[in-house]
């Protein structure tokens, strides 16, 4: 009988540290001096994911250890700039109870699910844009007079999608909002 324990114990321990290297973790600062609404897909899921993030704060996408989501690789980011009238819609959206230094802003969507459906709904008003997802993972090489992109191989292009990452921005270049890496 302890033997059964120790084997289930075992291979327990073994599923929370696979998932744990395979945990991925996406978090995104907001230059912005408005509030951005970003969508998460992860690849091989139907799942949306929607964090609601004011300017100066962070979008902090994390599937931590245990979580079934661990091991899924980014597939988009899409995002809506809200107005009034989406951030007072109290079916989807709601005042924070607890603002931490990660997460300091005020209000939170409720239901992924419900989001998506509304947004899809009003989708003439509030239409999701996608981001162009190799913008973020091009590798920058600096010399002494400029810096050149470099474009990733598909291969390397699905790693870096499969790695999580901590210094992904949200700014603006000549009116057009970006997502880009810290350089």
């Amino acid at each position: 009988m302890k033997n059964i324990f120790c084997k289930a114990a075992l291979v327990l321990v073994l599923f929370f540290v696979s998932n744990g290297l395979q945990a991925h973790r996406w978090v995104m600062t907001n230059k912005l001096n408005k509030a951005i609404l970003v969508q998460v897909e992860l690849l091989h899921s139907k799942n949306p994911y929607f964090v609601l993030v004011g300017p100066g704060g962070k979008a902090d996408f994390n599937w931590p250890l245990g979580n079934p989501m661990a091991g899924f690789c980014l597939n988009k980011i899409k995002y809506v700039l809200p107005d009034l009238d989406m951030l007072n819609q109290r079916s989807i959206i709601r005042d924070k109870k607890e603002v931490t230094e990660l997460a300091r802003d005020k209000k939170e969507v409720i239901d992924n699910k419900k989001m998506l459906a509304w947004l899809e709904q009003n989708e003439s008003k509030y239409p999701r844009h996608e981001v162009n997802l190799d913008s973020i993972f091009k590798l920058e090489k600096a010399n002494s007079k400029n810096v050149m992109s470099i474009s990733l191989t598909p291969e390397k292009a699905l790693q870096e999608r499969c790695s999580s990452r901590d210094d992904i921005v949200i700014t603006e270049e000549n009116g057009v909002i970006v997502f880009k890496t810290k350089s």
